[in-house]
């Protein structure tokens, strides 16, 4: 969880589901194609931030978009 700095982060989305209140900030840096870093901020219910904290680093950017483990 928290951020990364302007000068680290090559992605940034940002999420949400105003109905419910769910809503996330994710900061991405990306190295020789893989997922080098990570970080994000998640507000909402516990299921949200439980699946929030199931991203994770070294993966490559394909596998990410693709949902590959």
């Amino acid at each position: 969880m928290g951020e990364l700095t302007e000068a680290e982060t090559d992605g940034f989305g940002l999420v949400g589901d105003p109905s419910c209140g769910d809503q996330m900030m994710l900061w991405i840096a990306v190295r020789h194609g893989r997922i080098a870093n990570i970080a994000f901020k998640m507000f909402g219910c516990p299921g949200a931030i439980a699946t929030s904290s199931m991203l994770a680093d070294g993966k490559s950017v394909e596998d990410a978009r693709s949902g590959s483990t």
